[in-house]
């Protein structure tokens, strides 16, 4: 999307669509404050974490080989077989391939296709995971406010949806990315 735009008309388009989502964005916050409902609030966390999605998702399709720097992509030491499988990562990647939303990034996925994928699934999972991070870091800002307001019903439900639908997903993609990194390491470089 893009792709062959100046920086400037890319910068411009950004601007017009992160408005737009913005001020979903509020209204669904001011919704919020509002009510007072229980399922309401699942609901509307529900919808805000994937509009917030939507945040990162714009981002990547103008400015899709944008990376942070090399060092955050980095194996830590404290990212070994044991943290990811501590962490449930493996039951989620699990429930995700046995799912609906299996569909959504098929980018992300190396099974079944040939070693002259793997530099580019090694790519996806860097996007993939600087997306997340993006939108897990405006759904923070967002959460603070929903305590600040007392609203802790709100802050908790984002809290989980940002979870399952952010910090999950990121910690799938540097597992996934270790993976690849130690089997296909010469097609990498």
């Amino acid at each position: 999307m893009l792709q062959k735009n100046s920086f400037g008309v890319k910068l411009i388009t950004l601007i017009v669509i992160f408005s737009c989502i913005f001020f979903i964005e509020i209204n669904i916050y001011k919704v919020s404050i509002n009510d007072n409902s229980s399922l309401m609030s699942i609901v509307l966390q529900f919808v805000q974490v994937w509009v917030i999605i939507l945040f990162g998702y714009f981002f990547f399709k103008i400015f899709k080989y944008f990376r942070l720097p090399k060092v955050y992509y980095k194996l830590k030491k404290f990212e070994t077989e044991n943290y990811f499988k501590n962490l449930g990562v493996e039951r989620f990647r699990h429930i995700l391939v046995h799912s609906f939303f299996k569909h959504l990034n098929q980018r992300v996925y190396l099974k079944g296709r040939g070693g002259e994928y793997v530099k580019v699934f090694y790519e996806e999972t860097k996007r993939s995971e600087t997306s997340h991070l993006f939108t897990l870091i405006i759904t923070i800002f967002v959460q603070f406010q929903y305590l600040l307001n007392g609203k802790y019903l709100d802050f908790i439900c984002l809290s989980i949806f940002s979870i399952l639908f952010n910090l999950y997903p990121i910690l799938l993609q540097r597992k996934s990315r270790f993976v690849a990194e130690s089997k296909y390491n010469d097609l990498i470089d």
